[in-house]
């Protein structure tokens, strides 16, 4: 009988956190002008170059293997930040989305219905690109796909940009700098 008690036990919290994981820490945010200073900036064309497979393709043809290994620990080091950054991008914008969602008007709610999907599917990408970054740096010699997280990010972006333009015009190329 306990057993059952802690197997049930763990299971809620395993649900619980499974849920917060993907919904996001952040406070609600009420208007796209929150969203300054709670996100931060992510570098795609840096994060394209850290996680590019023909730049890895040339490093492992011009290095020796235990420099290679090295480097790839970093680039992947640096690639989960961005990952961090994006997924922790993508839940405040899960928050921003769900006010969208709630508005009078159909353009935003729809903006912000599609804004959601995007940022949930982002943060669920994201957790599973940084399992696989994470074996990656234990295990050098496998590359990971990480390139998919790059293409959800930027289909969030473009989400959020709906959103802003139809909330707040005026914010829209602020906010888009800011994440």
């Amino acid at each position: 009988m306990m057993v059952v008690l802690v197997l049930v036990l763990v299971a809620l919290f395993v649900i619980i956190g499974l849920r917060q994981a993907v919904r996001g820490f952040a406070a609600e945010v009420m208007d796209p002008e929150q969203l300054l200073g709670r996100t931060c900036p992510v570098d795609l064309p840096a994060f394209r170059n850290v996680i590019d497979p023909d730049e890895d393709a040339y490093l492992s043809a011009h290095l020796p293997r235990t420099a290679l290994w090295r480097l790839r620990r970093a680039r992947y080091l640096a690639a989960g930040e961005y990952v961090q950054l994006a997924a922790h991008n993508a839940g405040i914008l899960i928050r921003l989305a769900q006010t969208a969602i709630n508005s009078d008007e159909a353009r935003i709610s729809d903006a912000g219905r599609q804004l959601l999907t995007l940022a949930v599917q982002t943060r669920i990408l994201a957790g599973v690109t940084l399992v696989q970054l994470y074996v990656a740096w234990l295990l050098p010699f496998w590359r990971p796909s990480v390139l998919s997280v790059t293409e959800a990010y930027v289909r969030v972006r473009a989400a959020l940009e709906s959103v802003v333009i139809w909330q707040r015009p005026d914010l829209a190329g602020r906010v888009s700098e800011a994440v």
